[in-house]
Order: structure tokens, then sequence, then C-alpha cells
């Protein structure tokens, strides 16, 4: 039978594990060799732009990066200099800002989104079928438990 190890002492083993994902440049950022030109946190704001298709309000994208207006502002202001994303005024309440991807926003999209596929493919090659499986239904609760706790 095997032994049931407290939550505490599980938790510092992630803790050394993502230590040591960290210090590994390719897997602490996957995504940079596939557009170089675009930072960690403009590619977290392009990919959050991908998953809403009628666009996002400045705060709402604000809250979901966890980042400041100012800061966000900034992002917004160098990714439309590049013509990968765009403003508009919404129709109903005209001071609220939404933000789109351009169509050379999706298609950058679409280069990370295949670099991704393609780093994930090569990490779960790594795993047994077994192991695939248990690690794709884990990450599934994972997010689900993630998405409980986050505010809307």
């Amino acid at each position: 039978m095997a032994t049931v190890r407290d939550v505490n002492q599980q938790v510092l083993e992630i803790k050394s594990v993502f230590r040591r994902l960290l210090t590994h440049r390719a897997l602490r950022d996957p995504l940079h060799a596939a557009h170089p030109d675009l930072t960690g946190p403009q590619i977290h704001l392009i990919a959050c732009l991908a998953t809403a298709p009628e666009g996002l309000p400045t705060t709402a994208l604000a809250q979901r990066m966890c980042a400041s207006g100012p800061t966000l502002t900034g992002l917004v202001d160098r990714l439309e200099k590049q013509g990968l994303v765009k403003r508009e005024r919404d129709d109903d309440d005209r001071r609220l800002v939404r933000l789109h991807l351009t169509e050379t926003g999706h298609q950058a999209f679409a280069i990370l989104d295949e670099h991704m596929s393609e780093r994930m493919g090569r990490v779960l090659q790594a795993l047994e079928p077994d192991d695939r499986e248990t690690f794709v239904r884990l990450m599934g609760r994972i997010a689900d438990a993630f998405a409980e706790k986050t505010p809307p």
C-alpha cells in the first residue's frame, strides 16, 4: 500500500520540481523561439485575446493578466504598433474599450500555438501512455481548481 504523504510535503516537492524546471530557459520561455519579437507578457496578452473572439474589455484583460492599467496600456501600445491588436470602442458603452486580435495577430497566435503543440508533444512522448492519460486528466482537474478560485 502506498504511503500517503502530507500535503505540505507534496507542496514542497512540487515547488522543488518547478524550481528545476525554471532553471532551463527552454522550459521557462518555451514560446519565445516561435516569435522572438514578442515578450512573455505580449504572448500572454495575445493568448488571452485568442480565446475571446468577441474581444475583451481592457479591464477584464488586465484582471486576467494581473497587470496594472499602465502596464497593460504599454503592452497594448506596442502590440498595436506591430499590427497585432486593435482597440475598438464598445457600441453599447463608448467608454468601454475592447481589444481584438488583428488578422496578423491571429497569424502570430497560430504560430505560437503550433510551436506549443510541438513542444508539448515532445514532453508527452517522454511519458508512458498510461502516464500521459493520467497527466492530461490531472491537468484538467488542476485547471478546474484554479478556475474555481479565480474571480470572473
